[in-house]
């Protein structure tokens, strides 16, 4: 596997939010956690982004410890938390310039597929909620990292930007990213994603692909259009 969670538990001070998750992520998948707020979605992803160190268990990313921005890219719930440069453009490209793996080309590409451009000279605390999470997805990506997570990216998103970058992720997928999305859209969680992670309680309740229930789901909407 690309991510295994071994026996692990994670909270915050005493608070334990997760218990006892066993877990594997592999190369090329597509994956949706869910489940109800306070279930742990959020703090199992920061844990496989290696955020969060366990409390107890083990992580693994490709059998060593995770690196977070070079392998793991975490997308969270607010995006004004993330954002820290003078530009639309800064923020995109700092990551990959101080790391010496800018491509222009990519840069560009970024930018377009978030409908960022019209705004690269932009302060990111001067844009719209929704403008900023594109902003740093954009970020979050600059770097290729062979994991993405996103948490609950709808925030302050039409459903045609919403679209667009799901798609262009999809794309990123196919290339061989492979996506981690927490969302309550179900919607979203149907149309894109290939395997579905249920919590409850801070522990994994069901797992498994359904690759077969969308394309039900979506010869349905063909038929009943």
């Amino acid at each position: 596997p690309l991510v295994l969670l071994e026996n692990v538990s994670a909270g915050y001070q005493r608070k334990t939010i997760i218990q006892d998750v066993n877990l594997s992520i592999y190369p090329g998948e597509f994956v949706a956690l869910v489940g109800d707020n306070g279930a742990g979605k959020s703090t199992l992803a920061q844990v496989v982004a290696g955020l969060k160190k366990p409390a107890a268990g083990r992580v693994t990313f490709r059998n060593r410890r995770p690196q977070p921005g070079l392998d793991v890219s975490m997308l969270f719930q607010n995006p004004a938390d993330q954002v820290f440069t003078d530009s639309v453009d800064e923020e995109v490209r700092f990551g990959p310039e101080n790391y010496g793996r800018f491509q222009s080309d990519y840069h560009q590409e970024l930018l377009t597929e978030t409908d960022l451009l019209h705004l690269r000279q932009r302060r990111p605390t001067a844009i719209s909620v929704g403008q900023q999470q594109r902003t740093v997805l954009a970020a979050c990506i600059a770097l290729k990292p062979q994991l993405v997570i996103l948490d609950e990216p709808t925030l302050g998103q039409d459903w045609g930007h919403l679209q667009r970058l799901m798609n262009y992720l999809q794309r990123l997928n196919e290339r061989g990213t492979v996506i981690l999305l927490i969302s309550h859209d179900y919607k979203l969680v149907f149309r894109y994603a290939r395997r579905a992670i249920f919590m409850e309680n801070g522990r994994i309740k069901t797992d498994g692909v359904f690759a077969q229930k969308w394309e039900r789901e979506q010869q349905n909407e063909i038929i009943n259009a």
